[in-house]
């Protein structure tokens, strides 16, 4: 069983990483996010580490919001 105490640090960092794209809702923040690992790796992101996830989360949306500031 997983330790349930990762849950409040992980949805912080989510949190932290949402407000870097504050008009997006959060079903857009979680959908062109999903989309964007299916089309990078190929693989359903069901089975990815919570971790990994939220890595690849903030990489993806501090490029994104890098790109649109320049």
């Amino acid at each position: 069983m997983r330790n349930s105490n990762r849950i409040k640090p992980y949805c912080d960092t989510l949190a932290a990483i949402w407000g870097m794209v504050p008009d997006w809702r959060f079903s857009q923040l979680m959908k062109n996010a999903l989309n964007e690992w299916v089309n990078r790796f190929g693989t359903d992101p069901f089975y990815v580490e919570d971790e990994d996830f939220l890595g690849f989360l903030l990489e993806y949306i501090t490029k994104l919001t890098n790109i649109e500031n320049n």
